[in-house]
């Protein structure tokens, strides 16, 4: 079902770019096939199940737009480029699509990071961007001209996450598992503020983007004690520490548990 609904918001996405492209005419797009560069991790340590789904909408929608006559009555051409879900990536990627591949717009994205450090390549440049599943706030916090985003802020998602915890029935204590990422840290921040205006504690515990043996994490995890865990890691990642604390008698079925996004697939 998530990978669906990635595919659908994505594709949806390009959509939208076409869409930019149609209404803004011969500024933006002046030679056939117009290029639309859509970025996606699709290595790791990025979170690759998000990626692929982010891959597969981008195709498809080129697909269908140019099966409906294209736009400006040229074909679309999807560039996708691989970010590995790292920031440095993201920078190198958006001017190569932009100044090497001669893409008009870029959508995609997936890790916050990703889009904190790419949108001000683009905005200088002048080239629309539509960032999906970046969640961090800064991103469209400054109201650039041509960064966008179909992803919620953050700091709403993480006030769901939170709030749901703080009502939840006899909870004191609360562990939080976060990524070290420009999604992970300000998210955890968030919970613990908004927990600790309820009254309760929060531990919160980083590791680095693409971690996958969580062994040392669960066990102090496992020392908190807590009465609910939040799980603040992304794709294969939020896969992985559900499935290793539920192996060491912290996991879903043993107490209160926020599991965030879990990937399809694991290694």
């Amino acid at each position: 079902m998530e990978k669906v609904q990635k595919w659908k918001a994505v594709a949806g996405l390009v959509t939208g770019l076409a869409g930019i492209l149609a209404l803004n005419g011969p500024a933006l797009a002046a030679d056939c096939p117009i290029k639309i560069g859509g970025l996606a991790p699709l290595s790791a340590p990025g979170s690759v199940t998000g990626g692929e789904a982010m891959r597969v909408a981008m195709l498809l929608a080129e697909r269908d737009i140019n099966a409906a006559g294209g736009v400006l009555g040229c074909d679309v051409e999807v560039v996708i480029a691989d970010t590995e879900g790292l920031p440095e990536k993201a920078r190198a990627l958006m001017e190569k699509l932009i100044t090497q591949d001669g893409v008009v717009a870029v959508g995609g994205g997936y890790h916050s990071s990703v889009g904190v450090a790419g949108k001000d390549v683009a905005n200088d440049r002048g080239i629309p961007v539509v960032f999906a599943e970046t969640w961090n706030d800064t991103i469209t916090g400054d109201k650039q001209k041509y960064i966008f985003r179909i992803a919620p802020l953050s700091s709403w998602a993480s006030g769901v996450i939170w709030k749901f915890a703080a009502q939840a029935p006899g909870v004191k204590k609360v562990a939080i598992v976060t990524e070290n990422t420009d999604y992970g840290i300000p998210a955890a921040a968030e919970c613990e503020k908004g927990l600790a205006s309820k009254g309760i504690s929060s531990t919160t515990f980083g590791v680095d983007i693409g971690t996958q043996d969580f062994a040392g994490i669960v066990e102090r995890v496992k020392a908190e004690n807590p009465d609910y865990l939040i799980v603040l890691l992304t794709g294969e990642a939020g896969f992985n520490y559900a499935q290793q604390a539920a192996d060491a008698g912290v996991g879903p079925q043993d107490m209160m548990f926020h599991a965030n996004q879990s990937g399809l697939e694991s290694k």
